[in-house]
């Protein structure tokens, strides 16, 4: 058996469509999830009876181990026989759930769970759109929705290349990727003080991204979305650990030397650090990152024997400066489609502010007239109408003397136009 410190270290790895599922657990149902994908192993074809050890999942989160405990972990595996996991896709609709057996024996520290069948393309012999990320990055989180953030985060890393990446969704979506109902958190000071800002705090402090900005994009007057943007530490150092223990040694360490950032992402990457340092300076450190960035991105397409002599050939090339400056063009033709997209929708909401103003103005002004003017303008405009129009015309100046308005917006250029005839505009 691992010991914690291994499963500390172990891989969680999940299909990108996964990651993107809508669906609601707590934070007990993603204990059990990581205790299982922890077991899973990178070769296996089929799923197999997973035994997991409560005790054990107690001690990798820094939690008291109890009969409690064992209570709470065994209702938690029954929620995830029933937990809908929604992966649709346009008009397919595809939902699941993530355990299909579970078996334990009450007050013991042992559950037998199998993860439901149709999840294997998602979770098994993964080669291409996943990702995947260290296990003890997210061991001491204290929410569930603090590991949603953080996958999405980590999905789109590689579009930094190293640097910043963001993510954004519409709130509307954030909630449903959460599987929060949307009569839940209606007031958006809510959704960020009770579910975003707990989650990007956790996520800054104890993974290897930074938080760099969070930003609450209007649409109007309303809040829309929002986009987080991020970028990998310079020194990745999760904790192995309780972030509670504290050292009896009082005696100051010196700290350790910060290496430059692409001789740490070779380092990171398998490289030695005489080697590391040696293909940077040789390489520069730029090209070198672009260069692990593009093998990583093969590595998701397929299986390399030797990742590091596959990294060494393509420095010599010119594959991964190709393959950046494609990612960077793509990044920026999609800035451009967004930047296009919020301008005409910033157009579209002038049109409509210009509309209803002047709809306040024609109706005004055709209130404040006596009543026979206002039948003269009336009178007017039915005239100028086709006979199939007329018919409604009648029947919504019916429905004016009635109260209704409705008329003026059906019917607001002929008002103008008659209005403006007669000098009232």
């Amino acid at each position: 058996m691992a010991s914690g410190d291994e499963r500390k270290l172990s891989i969680i790895k999940k299909d990108n469509d996964l990651i993107q599922a809508k669906y609601r657990v707590g934070i007990h149902e993603q204990r059990l999830l990581f205790a299982v994908l922890g077991a899973i192993r990178t070769d296996d074809k089929v799923f197999n009876k997973y035994t997991i050890n409560l005790q054990e999942i107690a001690q990798l989160h820094g939690i008291t181990a109890s009969n409690d405990l064992y209570k709470q972990l065994h209702r938690a595996a029954e929620e995830l026989l029933v937990t809908i996991v929604d992966i649709s896709q346009g008009n397919l609709v595809r939902k699941t759930t993530w355990f299909n057996y579970v078996e334990y024996v009450p007050n013991e520290a042992q559950l037998k769970v199998t993860i439901h069948d149709e999840l294997k393309p998602y979770l098994l012999q993964l080669k291409a759109n996943f990702t995947q990320y260290q296990f003890a990055a997210v061991a001491n989180f204290k929410n569930s929705y603090s590991i949603r953030f953080y996958e999405l985060l980590k999905m789109r890393q590689n579009m930094g290349k190293g640097g910043q990446f963001y993510i954004e969704y519409a709130l509307v979506e954030i909630k449903k990727l959460l599987g929060i109902p949307r009569d839940e958190y209606k007031q958006i000071v809510h959704l960020k003080t009770r579910i975003i800002e707990p989650s990007i705090k956790e996520i800054d402090t104890q993974t290897d991204l930074n938080i760099v900005q969070v930003d609450y994009i209007k649409k109007g007057r309303a809040i829309h979305s929002i986009k987080i943007t991020a970028e990998p530490k310079k020194q990745r150092i999760l904790a192995i650990q309780d972030p509670e223990d504290t050292s009896r040694d009082s005696t100051p360490k010196t700290p350790p030397e910060k290496l430059p950032q692409a001789v740490q992402a070779l380092l990171d990457f398998g490289f030695s650090e005489s080697e590391a340092r040696a293909l940077v300076k040789m390489y520069k450190g730029e090209k070198a990152l672009q260069s692990i960035a593009y093998v990583n991105e093969k590595r998701k397409e397929r299986e390399l024997k030797d990742p590091c002599a596959y990294l060494r050939t393509v420095l010599k090339g010119d594959a991964g400066e190709k393959w950046a400056n494609a990612q960077k063009q793509t990044q920026e033709n999609s800035q451009q489609q967004i930047f296009e997209q919020q301008k005409q929708e910033a157009e579209e909401l002038k049109r409509i502010e210009k509309e209803r103003k002047e709809l306040e103005k024609i109706t005004k002004i055709f209130e404040q007239l006596d009543e026979l003017d206002q039948d003269l303008i009336l009178d007017e405009i039915e005239l100028g109408l086709k006979t199939l129009v007329r018919v409604r015309f009648k029947s919504e100046r019916g429905a004016l003397a009635m109260g209704s308005k409705s008329i003026f917006r059906l019917y607001t250029e002929a008002f103008r136009a008659v209005l403006t005839a007669h000098g009232y505009l």
